[in-house]
């Protein structure tokens, strides 16, 4: 495991919480029970260990995966939604028409 300076791991939860319309506090309760987490490494107030940044690290893993389980249930269900009403070119004609 990589061990992130504390102005990276700022960056890292920043992206993170950016990318998934987050809160901070919700991020810190969800991620390692603390609420304030980010605004401590922000103040340098307190370093995480490696138990905590594992689970930092675990947390935002996960949830990268989820939503990406979820944009692609997203783009698949569109494409069969686009295949059943006919508006996609590679759909045939029903039979008899021309």
């Amino acid at each position: 495991m990589d061990i992130p300076s504390p102005e990276e791991l700022v960056s890292k939860i920043e992206t993170f919480i950016a990318r998934h319309e987050m809160a901070e506090t919700r991020f810190g309760r969800d991620a390692v029970g603390d609420p304030n987490v980010l605004s401590d490494l922000r103040a340098g107030q307190r370093l995480p260990g490696l138990i905590k940044l594992r689970r930092i690290a675990s947390f935002m893993a996960r949830k990268d995966a989820e939503k990406a389980g979820a944009d692609h249930a997203a783009t698949d269900m569109t494409g069969a939604q686009a295949r059943s009403s006919g508006k996609i070119s590679e759909v045939s004609a029903p039979a008899g028409a021309a």
